[in-house]
Order: C-alpha cells, then sequence, then structure tokens
C-alpha cells in the first residue's frame, strides 16, 4: 500500500474542490444555507487513510468536513453540517482526491 503525505497546498486546495461541487453545494442548500452563507462554511481535510482502492493509488485523498459559522469570529467547530461531506471513493464518502504524484 502507498502511502502519500499532505501537502500544505492541499489544506487550501481541499476547501475549494469542496465548495465547488454541485453536489456538495446542493446538500448543504437542502439544509437551509445560501450562497452568503457557503462562504461562512469552514471545510476541514482529515486523513481518510488508504484501503487499497484504485482511487487512491497515487492519491493524497482526504475526507472534507464541514462546519457553519455563522459569522467569522464564530467557533465553527460548535457548529458541524451533518450528513455532508464531498466524497470521491467507493461510497462518495471516502474524501475528495486532491492531488497525486
Amino acid at each position: 500500500m502507498d502511502s502519500l503525505q499532505f501537502l500544505v497546498e492541499d489544506f487550501f486546495n481541499c476547501d475549494r474542490i469542496v465548495k465547488a461541487d454541485e453536489g456538495w453545494r446542493n446538500a448543504v442548500k437542502r439544509r437551509g444555507l445560501t450562497d452568503e452563507d457557503i462562504k461562512l462554511v469552514q471545510v476541514d481535510p482529515f486523513s481518510a487513510g488508504n484501503f487499497g482502492f484504485p482511487l487512491e493509488e497515487g492519491k493524497r485523498v482526504v475526507r472534507a468536513v464541514s462546519y457553519y459559522r455563522g459569522a467569522l469570529t464564530d467557533n465553527a467547530y460548535s457548529h458541524p453540517i451533518e450528513g455532508v461531506g464531498r466524497g470521491g471513493g467507493p461510497d462518495r464518502q471516502a474524501g475528495a482526491a486532491v492531488g497525486g504524484r
């Protein structure tokens, strides 16, 4: 099993990739968020692990977790957006592939 390490750019790219994903945007809108609210969503990438799936080969795969802040000064971790994930794996929850070799 080949495991690649995160790069600093992966953390910044994850937010951009997730917020551009139409499926993710629709999911958070179904939970009552607007386009303006989406600007305040904090997306944190966490390691998704490596389970030998073809999607993971040669890629750094993350699981993106979303949190809502009513203002930039809010503690986002107190407002997770339940049931919303950006996935690129076999079950669409495994993570977003943000880079490769």
